[in-house]
């Protein structure tokens, strides 16, 4: 038996029970290869009119794959321009993690004086946006273009 898991206080076994068998459950400590995403994340980046940056996501974004958004976020509002809109027309799933990458980038372009506009979310990001009082908070477009040109206007 894995000692990590066994206490010998609560042996099963003292009371004539049978330990449980503890195959198969991860333990914390085991060496075993990195966890990998469960669905890939691409985000792609364009160079809209005006100076607006484009940012197509798709895939999965949760906290394995949620890095790859923060880091392309980063890189567009480093630019400064007219702002960057993130098309999430292709998402699938979004945990925690995703909501806190899109709030913070939101936060990040206020403070650098730009804009982080949402823009044809998928169905899924739109629920989720709605439930959590996010399409109060975000400024979100029904398209890519709409979103462009208001901030191009």
């Amino acid at each position: 038996m894995n000692d990590v898991l066994h206490d010998p206080a609560e042996d099963p076994s003292r009371d004539g029970g049978s330990a449980p068998d503890l195959a198969g459950i991860p333990t914390g400590h085991d060496q075993g290869p990195p966890l990998q995403p469960e669905g890939p994340l691409v985000v792609t980046t364009e160079q809209g009119s005006q100076g607006v940056v484009v940012l197509r996501v798709t895939g999965e974004l949760d906290h394995y794959t949620g890095p790859v958004l923060r880091q392309a976020t980063e890189a567009a509002l480093l630019d400064r321009g007219a702002g960057t809109v993130a098309d999430l027309s292709g998402v699938q799933y979004c945990d925690s993690t995703g909501i806190t990458v899109i709030i913070n980038a939101h936060h990040r372009a206020e403070a650098i004086g730009t804009a982080f506009v949402i823009a044809d979310s998928s169905p899924t990001m739109a629920e989720l946006f709605k439930v959590l009082g996010l399409d109060q908070f975000l400024t979100c477009y029904p398209t890519v273009r709409e979103a462009v040109a208001a901030l191009t206007a």
